[in-house]
């Protein structure tokens, strides 16, 4: 866990509540059960580079004393040895937010999780 992001975390929420945190970056989807005061800790990051199964993105990083778990139904399949691309829709409607997450596959896209929150 990095505590100064935590730190930083934790000031921004005592302002006011976060409903759901979204970045890039990891080349992966990963949806995050609630942790450290996170409800809905969500990584965008499997639009466009191609990661090898070899690199099994969803195995816990090593040395580190907590780890948020991931909702499982949200992994990624693999499609030739690397994990599947996809994307995620956001809609907004008054107070409410949809989020519904993709991935593709040779035989096209499919719906892998869908939620509301406001």
């Amino acid at each position: 866990m990095n505590p100064r992001l935590l730190n930083a975390f934790q000031q921004m929420t005592e302002v006011k509540g976060v409903a759901a945190w979204f970045w890039g970056h990891e080349h992966t989807l990963s949806i995050y059960k609630p942790f450290v005061g996170l409800e809905r800790g969500r990584c965008l990051g499997h639009g466009a580079v191609p990661v090898s199964v070899i690199d099994k993105i969803y195995d816990p990083v090593a040395n580190l004393d907590e780890t948020p778990a991931l909702l499982d139904q949200s992994k990624l399949g693999t499609t030739g040895g690397v994990y599947n691309h996809g994307y995620a829709l956001l809609s907004l409607e008054g107070n409410l937010c949809r989020a519904q997450y993709y991935q593709a596959a040779n035989n096209g896209r499919a719906l892998i999780f869908d939620e509301s929150f406001s």
